[in-house]
């Protein structure tokens, strides 16, 4: 692609991802702050919420798990809950991303077709996974091997 052509959307791109995360992309936003809200009475995690900042701009993103599939929702706002909620800040999980722009984003298919999981890679290669499993978002780390002749 040469700086002339715009950038088309497939015809099978999820337009409502690609808005969400479109502004982080473009304004080259760095990950400023994580939360997570939890259920109060059964304390699983059904929202954890992004916050992208560049100059005096803030781009938050939400993820949140559907109690119905497990699968997750991306939202630009924050989303209805059922219950009542607890918010926290995770202690060390993403201090190494912070300060990081985004280099890639991917919505993840289980092999049943459920959208179920989001993966970013963060500027500094450090990848992590937010999954949605038995009603609740759990994150994960992933590790790359590299060199493998």
């Amino acid at each position: 692609m040469t700086d002339e052509q715009d950038f088309v959307v497939p015809e099978y791109h999820d337009q409502h991802f690609y808005d969400c995360f479109e502004p982080v992309f473009e304004a080259g936003a760095k990950l400023s702050d994580v939360a997570y809200y939890a259920d109060i009475e059964c304390g699983f995690i059904e929202i954890i919420k992004l916050d992208f900042i560049h100059e005096d701009a803030s781009f938050p993103i939400y993820i949140k798990v559907n109690l119905d599939f497990d699968t997750i929702e991306i939202h630009d706002h924050f989303p209805e809950m059922d219950t009542g909620y607890r918010s926290f800040i995770p202690q060390t999980f993403w201090n190494e991303v912070l300060g990081n722009c985004l280099t890639w984003v991917w919505k993840m298919r289980n092999q049943q077709g459920y959208v179920d999981g989001i993966q970013f890679e963060f500027h500094n290669n450090i990848i992590i996974q937010i999954m949605g499993l038995a009603s609740q978002l759990t994150t994960m780390r992933v590790t790359k091997e590299t060199g493998i002749a």
